[in-house]
């Protein structure tokens, strides 16, 4: 079973195959095929682009139906299920979404829909319109939008992303963990960072948990302090960076993804009410003696029993010893991803 990220890949390649095409007569539509390796031959999902370049996602089924029935529709998201002929299956299921929606949106859908399907195995209706319910109250019903400290976060992971992939492209996807809640923002290898922003004076971050400022086993670790400024009008907004991570070669459909999932709504991903400017960014090297709490803080290396969920924040005016310069930190990010 390929994991969601090749899943993932595959649907964008596709997408992007169907996009690319000749604008189809009247009536008529293109269609790319979702051809993911090691899955069932009764697997068999393709996008579909018509006239007007809406595009749509086919999966077949062997569900025998009679006439064309919708058995979903929210949102300006519809699912239908119509007899077909095609490579021996019976039928399919259609799903269609309107322009509130982007491409880059409809390729979050698609790929849920489709990992759903290859794990549950069921019926191609009644996995479609469970995917749908799920999606649709994840991403759309129960979504607040992005908090502040959420959506500045983000901000400084795209910047820093955005600095690996103009050295490396789009290998530098490959390292971006923080939107999955893992311990380090970036990890490759033995080789970590994590990325604190702030808009306020001072040096003084906010840590969450004992393993946060913790090297990887026999690696390095390094600290990206970013600090930003609230400028009406600023150069720095979420729309504009998916327009500066697609030009240095980062799949926009994989971001608007990953940005769904950390709790944004639709409306964050044009939203350029939030803007900011740039002030600075500071790296710091995390070894011995820097402030902070690890496993190693305690005896035996682990939490007293009864303490969890530590939360702390460390001043780096007590860090200016490893402050690191920026052609040293230059250097780590080129060679973080070899």
């Amino acid at each position: 079973m390929n994991d969601s990220s090749e899943i993932f890949k595959y649907v964008i390649e596709a997408l992007q195959f169907v996009d690319l095409s000749p604008t189809p007569a009247k009536g008529t539509l293109n269609f790319s095929e979702i051809k993911i390796p090691n899955t069932p031959s009764d697997v068999a999902a393709r996008f579909g682009i018509d006239e007007n370049r809406e595009v749509s996602l086919w999966m077949q089924s062997p569900e025998e139906v009679k006439g064309r029935k919708v058995f979903w529709q929210s949102s300006g998201i519809k699912a239908s299920q119509h007899p077909s002929n095609s490579g021996g299956f019976v039928s399919s299921v259609i799903i269609e979404a309107d322009t509130t929606y982007s491409k880059d949106i409809f390729a979050s859908l698609s790929h849920y829909i489709i990992q759903k399907y290859l794990l549950s195995k069921g019926h191609v209706k009644d996995t479609v319109e469970s995917a749908l319910n799920d999606w649709s109250d994840i991403f759309i019903k129960n979504a607040k939008g992005l908090n502040e400290q959420t959506h500045m976060g983000l901000i400084g992971e795209l910047l820093t992303l955005r600095d690996l992939a103009s050295i490396h492209g789009p290998a530098a996807l490959e390292s971006w963990q923080g939107y999955e809640g893992e311990r380090h923002d970036f990890r490759m290898g033995n080789k970590a960072i994590e990325v604190k922003v702030t808009t306020k004076p001072g040096l003084s971050v906010s840590i969450n948990g004992i393993s946060q400022l913790s090297e990887p086993d026999s690696g390095e670790l390094v600290l990206r302090l970013i600090r930003l400024e609230k400028t009406p009008g600023g150069k720095i907004t979420l729309p504009i960076m998916l327009n500066e991570l697609s030009e240095v070669g980062i799949s926009t459909p994989t971001i608007v993804d990953a940005i769904l999932k950390l709790g944004g709504k639709l409306e964050d991903l044009t939203d350029e009410t939030k803007s900011y400017t740039f002030i600075e960014s500071i790296f710091y090297t995390v070894k011995n003696g820097f402030p902070r709490i690890s496993p190693s803080s305690f005896t035996g290396n682990s939490i007293p029993k009864g303490i969890s969920n530590i939360k702390y924040t460390t001043d780096l005016n007590h860090a200016s010893n490893f402050i690191i310069t920026d052609t040293q930190s230059h250097t780590y990010l080129k060679e973080f991803i070899k």
